[in-house]
């Protein structure tokens, strides 16, 4: 009886600490923040995200996800991962460092928080974001990435209209 017994309560500790991950994994992706660019990245590159600190109303260099890209003929999801309980409601995402003049396609910018999703496709992205002097735009959700004066700092900012948008939505 003792042998049976102490299996018994070994098989409820392994069931009390799977059932207790799962609930850390739930709470998780409760909190979960994430933006994910789908995107045609011709060249390897380093992509970045911004995000306003409530208590400054600035950018800065503390507030950032920095994600590789991959260059690819394909779109591919480019994903950046928000370590916040909160859901920024402004942020700029930089589209390249590497001072390569040369398009990007975008597909579709989705932004979770989550359970809540806000999806944008090429149709509708200019609507949430406007580009800066280094990025031009060529219709239909291409866009081309420029140096001027030798410099260069691609970037698309959160409009006004996204942050009402995620101050309703989120």
């Amino acid at each position: 009886m003792c042998a049976k017994s102490k299996l018994l309560s070994n098989v409820i500790l392994i069931l009390i600490f799977f059932v207790s991950c799962g609930d850390k994994e739930k709470k998780f992706q409760k909190h979960s923040s994430r933006i994910i660019l789908t995107a045609k990245v011709i060249e390897d590159d380093k992509f970045q995200l911004f995000y306003i600190d409530p208590a400054t109303g600035k950018y800065n260099e503390r507030d950032v996800v920095r994600v590789n890209v991959k260059g690819s003929q394909d779109f591919q999801s480019i994903v950046f991962e928000l370590p916040l309980k909160t859901f920024p409601k402004q942020f700029r995402i930089d589209i390249g460092e590497n001072k390569i003049e040369s398009h990007i396609e975008i597909d579709s910018l989705t932004i979770v928080f989550g359970s809540k999703k806000l999806v944008m496709n090429n149709m509708t992205f200019n609507r949430f974001f406007k580009h800066n002097i280094y990025i031009e735009e060529n219709g239909n959700g291409i866009y081309s990435r420029k140096l001027i004066n030798n410099k260069y700092d691609p970037f698309f900012s959160s409009t006004e209209f996204l942050k009402k948008h995620l101050e309703l939505k989120f």
